[in-house]
């Protein structure tokens, strides 16, 4: 029998040792010991032993003996001294006794300077990959907060107000505080000097600047903290007070915390943005990103029509209104004010008598009312004070008159002290010196005397800009982190963290700076480094930034000029507030001379105009003619303002206003929602009659009417949203009835039934839906400008979750008050 042969396989009776693999780090540093790993497989039925060797550019780096088992995947490590730079060649040679196997591969050396950066990534920041400190202040780059230069965090302080009396004797606001990083901390005071009794400081804008370079010259004060380039944030604490004659400081409250007065920021040096009693996008709950305020803490109010800058004791406005006095027929011509009275006593009616003992407050108002006479008002507030009622059951000491010291009784052995406070401004109106006695002065025709209450400290305000000493206004590692926003959303421009750091040409320099800070990168409008002054994204089209063309008819002097910049700041402000953050001025071009007369957004007249018949009456032809006159290119849309006017339209020369006037800029406010935002007038009806030539025809309740600033731009900043028409459409309805619809407002019919807010909603994030809720003019622009325009139009804009169904549960908010203006770009061309 015969048996089949069996065929064996292949069997290696001796080792086969692979060198499968040369692993090493993704990060080699120059000039330094790295480690790298010789992978070794043993593919044999024996074991191997043989000596492992690591060779770099040819030159022996290692030597190891080892033994590896059959089946055995073995990892040999070397820790290898790697050239300064450049790629380099790594061989391994696994050497035994029945064979040699090799492998080469090719490594770079990518850390030149052994700081933890790439060089690819050094190249891409601008700093030195041959050197782990670039700007040698002994902190690494990449530990450094600013690697290519030294770390300062610049305070800029615009404007200072105090909001209530200040002392006869201020010289000045004195801004202090300090800045804390963990158990360092460095303190800074700046005195911003005042003419006497001065309430309010700030500079004018100059003509023709850009704002980087403007914004020191509009500072009132700066401040610069050098911190160490290792931190990556600092606290900040503000203070405010007034600096008496004997050096001597008045604390003021700026803090919008309750029971508080000094205002706490964290400045977070790696982003460039604050947060803590101020925020990006706080005005929900304050008052606007750059703004702190004491009237924010709940116990004091601005006033409805203070479009973010609040008069001065605006909120005793509320006492005064309430005394019988309509503001908007009351002037007030002057306020003085005292914090630092012993006593006040005063009749309030016969036979009564109040006397309160260290009130907190004492504000004197000079009122000139309709028919030309004066009044004077005394307010005195009672917060924290002794409130002592004398009733007619008790002795009476009365007084002959007002200026007159009070005739004495036997029993009264102390001397009184008595003096105006009309005539004399430091003292009480009526100071008692004896508990026992009491006193009754009857008011003087022209001075009304009145007890009110407010919780509130001594209010001031501050508009500010916290940065880095960055040349672009953009931190360092803020542009890194921009730049990877704008590569997810496919956006081609990229920021130089370097800011051009490397470049010799100054020049070129300059135009890399140039770039980054004033160029626009997700086409918004508004410059990138302004948008992260004022809490937005430079990445993210969330905020609407218009650029006006303003033509002056005559040869305007350079303080005309700075006065109308100013005006336009102003009116940015108003604008910014009442789209709740979601619009400002980015830009205005200035002509003089009437050059550009018809192509321009704005007509200023060299007229004064005291009547409302006259041309240049303050109009708008064209609501949302700004869209139609930079889009399509038609030329008549065009808002017509003169020099001066009589915002009472009455003929009274001494009435007129100019535009460094709150009512002048306030004017520029409405007319503009008109012509940037079609909004439609809402003191008259849609048929153009004034709501108060048919009060009395109809019995309408005009306290119903929407309170916006297209009903009186004098008074009110807000603009209508559904809720508040609910009242006034049904007052319509009630006095009415069946064609009620031909007495609502201009914006309520134009837009078919729609609020200002929901008219700003569709222009500004569903602007296709335009054709659907306007009128004839409105659908038009949206179909011949907007629509076809919209990708090159900045209209994209992220307003949170609101829709048009859920607008008509919004409220707008109280500001924001952020000083959009003191960014406003401007050109003038005299």
């Amino acid at each position: 029998m015969t048996s089949a042969l069996r065929v064996q396989p292949d069997v290696i009776l001796n080792p086969d040792v692979e060198v499968r693999d040369i692993a090493y780090p993704d990060r080699i540093c120059g000039n330094s010991e790295t480690a790298f790993t010789v992978q070794l497989y043993n593919a044999g039925q024996f074991t191997g032993i043989g000596t492992v060797e690591l060779y770099i550019d040819g030159n022996l780096a290692g030597s190891t003996i080892i033994d590896i088992q059959p089946g055995e995947l073995l990892n040999v490590p070397f820790q290898v001294n790697v050239p300064p730079s450049g790629n380099h060649q790594v061989k391994a040679v696994y050497e035994g006794k029945f064979s040699t196997r090799t492998r080469t591969e090719t490594f770079e050396v990518n850390d030149n300077d052994c700081d933890g950066w790439l060089n690819e990534i050094e190249e891409e920041y601008g700093t030195n990959p041959d050197n782990p400190d670039t700007d040698g202040d002994g902190v690494l780059d990449p530990d450094d907060m600013d690697p290519l230069g030294n770390l300062k965090v610049e305070i800029d302080i615009f404007r200072i107000r105090g909001l209530d009396a200040l002392p006869d004797s201020g010289l000045g606001f004195r801004i202090h505080g300090k800045a804390i990083e963990g158990i360092d901390e460095q303190n800074f005071s700046k005195t911003i000097f005042l003419n006497q009794n001065e309430n309010d400081f700030e500079k004018y804008l100059p003509a023709g600047e850009s704002p980087l370079s403007s914004i020191q010259d509009q500072v009132i004060a700066t401040i610069e903290v050098d911190v160490p380039d290792y931190w990556d944030s600092v606290t900040v604490t503000f203070n405010a007070s007034i600096v008496m004659s004997d050096l001597s400081e008045v604390p003021l409250d700026i803090s919008p915390q309750p029971d508080k007065r000094e205002a706490l920021l964290y400045f977070n040096v790696l982003k460039g943005t604050w947060s803590g009693d101020d925020a990006p996008n706080d005005h929900n709950v304050r008052y606007g990103y750059g703004h702190l305020s004491g009237a924010g803490d709940g116990s004091g109010s601005y006033s409805e029509g203070s479009g973010g800058y609040t008069e001065p004791f605006s909120k005793y406005y509320d006492d005064l209104e309430a005394l019988g006095y309509d503001l908007n027929t009351v002037n007030i011509t002057s306020v003085r004010g005292w914090d630092d009275v012993g006593e006040v006593s005063y009749s309030p009616g016969r036979n009564k008598l109040l006397k309160i003992i260290n009130p907190a407050e004492v504000v004197e108002f000079t009122l000139s009312l309709p028919d030309g006479k004066e009044k004077k008002v005394v307010l005195v507030n009672s917060r924290g004070a002794r409130v002592l009622k004398f009733s007619s059951s008790q002795k009476v000491l009365k007084f002959k008159n007002i200026e007159s010291a009070p005739e004495m009784t036997p029993w009264d052995l102390v001397r009184e002290e008595y003096t105006s406070l009309i005539s004399a401004p430091n003292s009480t109106l009526i100071k008692l010196k004896n508990s026992k006695m009491s006193t009754i002065m009857s008011e003087p025709k022209d001075v009304q005397i009145a007890q009110v209450y407010d919780i509130d400290e001594d209010d001031a305000e501050i508009w500010f800009l916290i940065k880095m000493n960055d040349e672009d206004g953009i931190p360092f590692y803020r542009e890194i982190e921009l730049n990877n926003e704008l590569e997810k959303q496919g956006i081609k421009e990229r920021f130089d963290p370097s800011d051009g750091f490397w470049v010799d040409d100054p020049e070129f320099y300059e135009g890399l700076i140039q770039k980054d800070a004033y160029g626009d990168y997700d086409g918004d409008g508004v410059p990138n480094a302004v948008e992260l002054f004022i809490g937005k994204n430079p990445t993210k089209p969330d905020v609407l930034g218009i650029h006006l063309n303003v033509s002056i008819e005559w040869n305007a002097s350079e303080d005309e000029i700075k006065a109308f910049i100013k005006s336009f700041q102003r009116a940015s402000q108003v604008i910014y507030d009442y789209t709740d953050g979601y619009a400002v001025i980015s830009g205005l071009t200035i002509y003089t001379s009437k050059r550009e007369w018809d192509n321009a957004d704005i007509q200023v007249s060299h007229d004064i105009v005291l009547n409302t018949s006259h041309e240049y009456w303050p109009n708008t032809n064209a609501g949302g003619g700004y869209w139609v006159k930079h889009y399509v290119g038609e030329t008549f849309p065009v808002i017509k303002v003169p020099r001066k006017y009589d915002p009472s339209g009455q003929n009274n020369e001494s009435n007129l206003v100019g535009p460094t006037d709150k009512e002048y800029w306030r004017m520029l406010g409405h007319e503009l929602g008109h012509y940037l935002f079609m909004f439609g007038d809402e003191y008259m009806t849609w048929q153009g009659i004034h709501y108060s030539n048919v009060q009395s025809e109809l019995n309408i309740e005009l306290e119903k009417i929407p309170k916006t600033i297209m009903y009186d731009g004098n008074r009110y900043s807000e603009i209508s949203y559904y809720n508040s028409y609910l009242e006034f459409n049904n007052e319509l309805k009630t006095k009415i009835g069946i064609g009620w619809e031909n007495y609502t407002t201009w914006q309520w019919y134009r837009w078919m039934g729609h609020s200002s807010w929901t008219s700003l909603l569709i222009l500004l994030k569903y602007p296709e839906m335009g054709l659907n809720y306007t009128g004839d003019w409105e659908h038009y622009i949206f179909e011949k400008a907007i629509i076809p325009n919209l990708q090159r139009l900045p209209l994209h804009i992220s307003m949170e979750n609101l829709t048009i169904e859920t607008i008509k549960t919004y409220t707008p908010s109280t500001g924001p008050y952020t000083g959009v203006g003191y960014y406003l770009r401007v050109e003038v061309n005299p």
